[in-house]
């Protein structure tokens, strides 16, 4: 009798198993849940995503190239390559 409780028994690592695949069968459920629609926004529909991605995309740019120049310190020597790169940024977002 004691060799059938015995840790390391067939019936316990069966019955481990089985717990191990009910908990993950869970936890992907519940992260399924959470994370339900991803890309496609809290309206399910991907095109207005990435309608409204692109109606922003001139705002965000604008935001990133100021942030650089702030974080970059840039002297009075710098500012003009810096004007001139800044115009060649907005030119190829419009391509």
């Amino acid at each position: 009798m004691a060799s059938n409780r015995k840790l390391g028994g067939r019936a316990f690592k069966v019955t481990m198993a089985a717990v191990l695949v009910v908990g993950l069968g869970l936890a992907a459920r519940a992260y399924a849940q959470q994370h339900a629609g991803g890309m496609m926004g809290a309206h399910g529909d991907p095109a207005a995503h990435f309608a409204e991605m692109c109606d922003t995309m001139e705002a965000r740019q604008a935001g990133m190239l100021a942030f650089a120049e702030v974080r970059l310190g840039l002297t009075d020597a710098q500012r003009p390559a810096w004007t001139k790169f800044a115009a060649a940024v907005k030119v190829l977002r419009r391509r």
